[in-house]
């Protein structure tokens, strides 16, 4: 059964593509990217994800690479950041080793 960390990191996933699709909302991602801020809130995107991809639940691990993908589709499609900006600002050598993680391979 999914996790209540995977569960809580699928639907900050859903909260962010939804989001992304008003020019208020890109406004607010723009900030908690870059800054580690939305509004007034401090929020690490990047900091949820290295959390989640480190967890030590497979769930959580495999909800990481869903956050990654929502978080990737934003920052490119809705955003427009280059890809120089993603390798800057996510720990990419977490999404190696998930990849070899066999727990949380799809079957």
């Amino acid at each position: 059964f999914p996790s209540v960390r995977g569960r809580a990191l699928a639907a900050a996933a859903a909260a962010l593509v939804s989001i992304s699709g008003y020019e208020h909302g890109k406004q607010l991602l723009c900030s908690a990217f870059s800054e580690g801020m939305l509004g007034h809130v401090h929020l690490d995107l990047v900091e949820l994800f290295r959390a989640a991809a480190t967890d030590e639940k497979a769930h959580s691990r495999r909800a990481a690479l869903s956050f990654f993908e929502a978080c990737l589709r934003v920052l490119r499609t809705a955003l427009g950041f280059d890809q120089h900006f993603v390798d800057e600002h996510f720990p990419c050598e977490l999404l190696l080793l998930l990849e070899c993680d066999e727990s949380v391979m799809v079957r």
